[in-house]
């Protein structure tokens, strides 16, 4: 009788300890509509990212978005600042700079894709380069850390051409230490490094990939 009712109560109690976490302790990506994050420790910050396609009257448009945003008045809720609406088909991604914790979203009815496109730190190259399978890379480098460290970088290139330190159409670019644009307090980019939070982002399909990057033996 002892064992009957002894399992019943651990669920209780394991369920009632799992609602009394803390609210920082599962951040997520909201739309309220605008991309908001919500659960942060108090007085973090976010380096974020966001590519939307628009219908326009010449055909399609691409919107990109990027930025760092701090949590100044320490309720754990960031929201995005957007100028114009959130474009139905978008993706948006936000890395909290302290710790790396990556967080994405898409808003309603529009499908969420996570992706293998090859992110990764180049082998074989010094100094290394970040490698990515996309004809046209958009995206963010993070290095995480509790401030003052902790900085960002946002990232576009185009292969053989803008920012493809591989200088050739191969259906791939490998990033440029030029490619990469500082946010916020980051001072230019030296070279990615192990560690370093990697988020490309396909601006055709919007599928994408957020990697942490480590270096080949």
């Amino acid at each position: 009788m002892i064992t009957q009712t002894a399992r019943p109560m651990t669920v209780t109690l394991l369920a009632v300890f799992l609602w009394a976490l803390p609210s920082w302790a599962q951040p997520a990506l909201t739309f309220e509509p605008a991309p908001t994050v919500r659960g942060l420790a108090a007085g973090a910050r976010v380096a974020w990212v966001g590519i939307g396609r628009v219908s326009v009257d010449s055909g399609i448009e691409v919107r990109r978005y990027s930025g760092v945003e701090q949590d100044l008045d320490g309720d754990g809720v960031i929201a995005l600042p957007l100028e114009d609406a959130v474009p139905p088909r978008s993706v948006w991604i936000a890395v909290v700079l302290e710790s790396g914790a990556a967080l994405a979203g898409t808003p309603e009815e529009f499908p969420n894709q996570p992706a293998d496109l090859g992110l990764a730190l180049s082998p074989g190259r010094s100094p290394s380069e970040v490698g990515v399978a996309l004809e046209r890379a958009q995206g963010l480098l993070v290095r995480p850390g509790a401030a003052p460290a902790g900085f960002a970088w946002a990232f576009a290139a185009t292969d053989g051409s803008l920012g493809d330190a591989g200088e050739e159409g191969d259906g791939a670019v490998l990033l440029a230490a030029d490619s990469f644009v500082p946010l916020a307090e980051a001072q230019d980019l030296e070279v990615p490094r192990s560690g370093d939070v990697a988020v490309a982002i396909d601006a055709l399909t919007l599928s994408y990939q957020i990697q942490t990057l480590v270096a080949s033996e």
